[in-house]
């Protein structure tokens, strides 16, 4: 649920403002409504860049981390000061250029040892002797197809090497001699030898290792210390922000602030106020306010709000749409996943990393796969598949769970989550406007399910009474007058008359195309299943003629890689499908706006 907020404002005796931001971010209950873009602020821009660059530091540092060895964060050193905080960020970031120096580096001396290593390894001292002695050498390179067999008579041409489709060559002539050059490229040459090349190929690569080795340590025992600073320019940023989000009153003497405090808040920050003499004042709240929102669930629940701002947080006015979908969305994941063998392992390795792991994030991401994970085996037992093997209750003609009955199940729990949805979007404006302006929402909801009654009920159970189908028909006609004549309330009737029948069109079009959307839970389950047969009959059959020292091992390696890779597609589509009909489906039937902002309080990051 969306948590109810209240507005307030304070008026604090302008050199008493700084004073009182302490106390009020030692609170940490209060967010701060802006009345200025910080970003228009240069104090503040500087701050979020700087955060920008630090952030891109650790994302760096961070891909060089060893999970084995990592050092967490110790409690003696946590309070640390922003200086202590950019020097250790300096260090990062000389460490991560360097890095990309030694890579220049290394790349730029590859290519000399590759072009010395055309000319073999020999001491240039000696070309040099030589030339003192009144020869003239140079070093020349051309293709295959222009060299020619004379060139070593006519230039004094001696081949050095040939690599691939060139020819290296030098030519050896006498000073004061006239002499021609062979047309061919020159080759200006180091006064280096190949081996001193290697030699220094080999210092940077020994440099590169070191370097390595630094940005290890510093990721596995000193990343907390990048993630201490960003929390303390993130606290900075907040204080300056606030300083600039009071308004100046009464000739600049007095600063005027508005806040949004949580209900359950209210008292504690009340009674704090006012034992340090605060002026504050509870005020109403009016159309067009920025409200701050904050999810409150269950303990089921909450573990599914990351879903829920992965699209977007519901404004204030409208209903939090999070434990209305998730009980959908894990009977949606199991569906998908389709195996309860698939399920357990799942499960499993939720539990193994909820436990291994000290993240309050990652603990709840493994809750949430924990649920998945758990949701699936349950379903997967109920549709009779593990690991691809179909349970022998699943294969009787009487098993009420196979493959047509699971198609027309998936389409009867689209129809239901689209009727919840159409049912909540009632709600939600009766909350906005009042209940008037929803009588006609309700009204079509109750159409759909009493006409859907009437014609399935004489389906469903043999001899019926006709009362009972009447009454529903009648129920569905009432609802109809309503959604027709009083759907536009206070407009005139001809207009309710032409939005009935235009309501009429999309309400016929759209439910047939939004429940048809459902098939894909019965598709991709079933395609996940099949897909493990096939694995298990390619293990067995392929494998069948071979020696039993020989054929089990073999079948384990089919298995564990086709079964491996079944899973993998098949928590990808579990998750993207579920995720498809929640914010496509269901957030276009319940009316979903979305655009909130979320509750942000004033106080120290930690």
């Amino acid at each position: 649920m969306i948590v109810k907020m209240e507005k307030y404002i304070f008026l604090i005796f302008h050199q008493e403002y700084k004073e009182f931001l302490y106390k009020l971010r030692s609170l940490g209950v209060v967010h701060i409504g802006e009345t200025q873009n910080p970003k228009d602020v240069a104090t503040l821009q500087e701050t979020i860049e700087a955060r920008k660059d630090l952030k891109a530091t650790m994302r760096a540092v961070k891909s060089f981390q060893d999970m084995e060895n990592i050092t967490e964060s110790p409690v003696a050193k946590t309070e640390r000061s922003m200086e202590e905080g950019l020097e250790s960020l300096k260090e990062a970031q000389y460490l991560l250029q360097r890095r990309n120096e030694l890579e220049q580096e290394f790349a730029a001396k590859q290519r000399e040892v590759n072009d010395m290593s055309n000319w073999g390894d020999f001491d240039m001292s000696t070309i040099q002797k030589l030339r003192d002695n009144g020869y003239i050498i140079d070093f020349f390179s051309t293709t295959k197809s222009n060299f020619k067999e004379d060139w070593e008579d006519k230039y004094n041409a001696v081949v050095i090497n040939n690599v691939r489709s060139n020819v290296y060559f030098i030519t050896i002539n006498k000073q004061g001699e006239d002499y021609l050059k062979p047309e061919a490229d020159l080759i200006r040459m180091p006064n280096k030898s190949l081996s001193e090349f290697e030699a220094e190929l080999n210092s940077i690569e020994n440099l590169q290792v070191e370097n390595i080795k630094g940005l290890r340590h510093f990721a596995n025992n000193r990343l907390w210390e990048l993630e201490e600073y960003d929390k303390q320019l993130e606290s900075s940023f907040d204080f300056s922000n606030a300083l600039i989000q009071a308004e100046s009153q009464a000739s600049e003497t007095v600063k005027v602030l508005q806040g949004w405090v949580p209900e359950e808040s209210v008292e504690t920050l009340e009674q704090t106020l006012e034992a340090g003499g605060y002026f504050f004042k509870k005020m109403e709240i009016e159309e067009g306010d920025k409200i701050p929102v904050k999810l409150k669930n269950n303990a089921f629940a909450r573990f599914f709000e990351p879903i829920t701002e992965m699209f977007s947080l519901p404004n204030y006015t409208e209903i939090d749409p999070t434990p209305l979908f998730a009980p959908f969305f894990l009977l949606f994941f199991g569906l998908c996943f389709g195996d309860a063998g698939y399920g357990l392992l799942l499960l499993i390795a939720a539990t193994i990393g909820k436990i291994k792991s000290d993240s309050k994030g990652v603990k709840n991401v493994c809750t949430l796969l924990q649920y998945l994970g758990g949701g699936a085996l349950v379903i997967g037992l109920m549709v009779g598949t593990v690991f691809g093997v179909t349970l022998p209750y699943a294969r009787k003609e009487s098993f009420i769970l196979n493959q047509d009955n699971l198609m027309t199940l998936s389409i009867i729990i689209g129809l239901i989550q689209i009727l919840f949805g159409k049912f909540i979007a009632a709600l939600k404006v009766k909350k906005q406007q009042g209940l008037k302006y929803s009588l006609s929402r309700f009204a079509w909801v109750l159409v759909l399910i009493a006409a859907g009654a009437a014609l399935i009920l004489p389906v469903l159970i043999a001899g019926i009474s006709p009362t009972v189908i009447y009454v529903c028909w009648g129920v569905a006609i009432a609802g109809l007058l309503v959604a027709f004549f009083y759907n536009s309330p206070g407009k005139n009737p001809l207009i309710n008359v032409g939005a009935g029948l235009w309501n009429t069109y999309n309400m016929a079009s759209g439910l047939l195309g939004d429940t048809l959307s459902y098939i894909r839970l019965f598709a991709i389950g079933l395609t996940s299943g099949i897909l493990g047969s096939v694995f298990n009959s390619l293990a067995i059959d392929t494998t069948a003629t071979a020696p039993w020292y020989i054929r089990f091992p073999l079948m384990l390696l089919i298995l564990l890689i086709g079964h491996g890779l079944n899973m993998g597609l098949a928590i990808i589509s579990s998750l993207v499908h579920p995720l498809r009909l929640t914010f496509v489906e269901f957030y276009k039937n319940n009316e979903f706006e979305g655009g909130g902002k979320p509750y942000s309080p004033f106080r120290i990051k930690k």
